[in-house]
């Protein structure tokens, strides 16, 4: 197919569901004319099995608006005089190019790609010093780009671009040239990524040469760092790894890594820290909407030598599937989201700590001292694990805690529980516990000891379990090496078909001193005449099961009678 004209355009026009198949379109034949031809339908597609030529021997002008165009092969350009210009506009658009794109030798050949219109290259684009690709908010994805050192035929302004291949940014290599700031008054060249420009290389990625990230994203899938030093200048901006890799010695950005507000670093799969990580920003698995998105799994590993330190109102979010930390968390005045659960084997520990996790599971040791701690997040404190608060500080739990191991909290110092409390492990320490939500003891049922207070409010509800008549293993209790203010609700559930006996005590409650009573008593009924006995509950934590009224006074009566009787006799 041609389109060619003596003194007309020689248009060609593909509309909605318009469908070409063609060997070869060569635009413009006759020198001095001009061809357009023009894509701009819904579901229109363009086939060219051959080549695509834009400006055979006049001036040509190639234009997709809607639909998809595919080439084997596109070459812009076929003699000295003639202008081939291809434009690609919005996110419907697209033109694929099985092998390579060739912008001619000394020719003025142009390419526009705006408003994330998209074209593919399987093969390389080559470029020449008349040649320009002007970059307004589209992708251009290639296998590779050949770019004449000391020329500047990319106007990148906005937009991605995706190289499916290993790169490296050295003096006059493609990406030196891609990132080349020409407004840049240094006396060295200068390598930049702005605002609003996405590079993906989607292979290995090596420098010798400083980049500097100020508003941009760079994401590569490997890193291979020259003689691990750390060339990349994150100002502002993203950092991140398709696939998997590591934040630390030998890593693009060094040992130290000081974040700001404006800073993301970002991990398709894994990302595991073994420098140090402070300030505020962002670390998250989200990938680009427009690069393809990767399936995995994410996780944020703080291996034993890492360290991620806040403080002076720093604020980190790490927005991933899940992270572990093996290493050291340092929390002072400052705040620290898990959008996902932690795993700790590690140190957590700060001053006026706010801490949020979706949930968090501690086997290492978690520390608090002299201020206010907030935690939000449903807490298990396992076996080996311990949570300590002292020197005068308070650690509010906002959602559930399961304490399998052991709650230090010093005799200064206190622990308020806003969630579900349960487990059988202790609380150490003298201070006292705060229970504003429900509290369960053990893992159904169960027995936690207690060394201090403990303060039952008017929002709490303990819910006490009872399945037979040995404390801990049967029913539910509270120990407690100190005083006991009760309030709120107590609820009674049996479990297994327990149905208590006449004359069985359950001690529910042991405390030193007791203070206070429960406002509301939900009690479950009870077979054979039976009832509850709560007159020695809000001073020794006592339950009693006795006849209920009617049957004691019934039995009261019948026992007059018969003395009376006897008496008569």
């Amino acid at each position: 197919m041609t389109g060619n004209g003596s003194d007309s355009s020689g248009d060609i026009y593909v509309g909605d569901y318009g469908e070409i198949e063609v060997s070869n379109i060569r635009l413009q034949l006759a020198a001095g004319n001009e061809s357009h031809m023009t894509v701009d339908g819904e579901n229109a597609s363009v086939l060219v099995r051959n080549g695509l030529v834009v400006g055979n021997a006049g001036n040509a002008n190639f234009t997709i608006r809607e639909g998809t165009v595919t080439a084997t092969n596109l070459l812009f350009v076929d003699n000295d005089f003639a202008r081939g210009h291809v434009t690609i506009i919005d996110k419907d658009s697209e033109l694929v190019v099985h092998n390579e794109v060739n912008m001619g030798v000394n020719n003025n050949a142009r390419l526009d790609l705006y408003h994330n219109g998209k074209l593919n290259v399987n093969g390389t684009l080559f470029t020449n010093y008349a040649s320009t690709i002007n970059i307004f908010g589209g992708q251009l994805t290639s296998n590779n780009l050949f770019l004449e050192p000391d020329t500047s035929p990319i106007n990148w302004q906005t937009g991605s671009i995706i190289l499916n291949s290993d790169q490296a940014i050295y003096e006059g290599s493609t990406l030196d040239v891609l990132t080349y700031d020409d407004e840049s008054t240094s006396s060295t060249s200068f390598n930049k990524l702005g605002v609003g420009k996405i590079l993906f290389i989607n292979g290995e990625f090596s420098m010798s040469k400083q980049l500097t990230i100020d508003g941009g994203t760079l994401i590569v899938d490997q890193f291979d760092s020259h003689g691990g030093l750390p060339l990349l200048d994150l100002r502002k901006g993203s950092f991140g790894f398709y696939h998997t890799d590591t934040l630390g010695d030998n890593s693009p950005l060094g040992s130290h890594l000081m974040m700001n507000e404006d800073m993301k670093i970002i991990a398709g799969s894994t990302l595991t820290n073994t420098g140090w990580i402070g300030g505020s920003g962002l670390i998250t698995d989200q990938i680009p909407s427009n690069l393809p998105t990767n399936p995995t799994t994410s996780l944020f590993i703080n291996e034993a030598v890492g360290v991620i330190h806040l403080d002076d109102d720093n604020h980190l979010f790490i927005d991933m599937d899940g992270a572990v930390n093996n290493g050291t968390i340092e929390i002072y005045d400052s705040r620290l989201t898990f959008d996902g659960s932690l795993l700790n084997y590690g140190d957590i520990t700060g001053l006026n700590t706010y801490f949020r996790a979706s949930s968090i599971d501690n086997y290492g040791e978690m520390n608090y001292a002299d201020t206010q701690h907030v935690i939000f997040g449903d807490i298990t404190n396992n076996i080996d694990g311990s949570i300590t608060v002292t020197r005068d500080a308070r650690l509010t739990i906002q959602d559930d805690f399961d304490n399998q191991s052991e709650l230090r909290i010093s005799h200064d110092a206190s622990v308020v529980i806003f969630g579900q409390f349960s487990g059988t492990g202790s609380i150490t320490g003298g201070g006292t516990t705060y229970i504003e939500g429900e509290l369960t003891p053990g893992n159904s049922p169960g027995l936690i000891n207690v060394d201090g207070d403990v303060v039952l409010s008017d929002n709490a509800t303990a819910q006490m379990e009872l399945a037979g008549t040995t404390i801990g293993s049967e029913y539910d209790a509270l120990d407690i090496n100190g005083d006991l203010t009760l309030d709120g609700i107590l609820e009674i559930l049996l479990l297994d078909g327990f149905n208590p006996l006449l004359s069985q005590t359950f001690q529910l409650f042991s405390a030193t001193n007791f203070q206070g009573q429960f406002e509301q008593l939900l009690l479950p009924n009870l077979t054979s005449n039976l009832d509850w006995d709560t007159t020695q509950l809000n001073s020794q934590g006592v339950l009693r099961i006795i006849p209920e009224p009617t049957t004691a006074l019934t039995l009261s009566a019948l026992l007059c009678i018969f003395n009376k009787r006897r008496r008569m006799v």
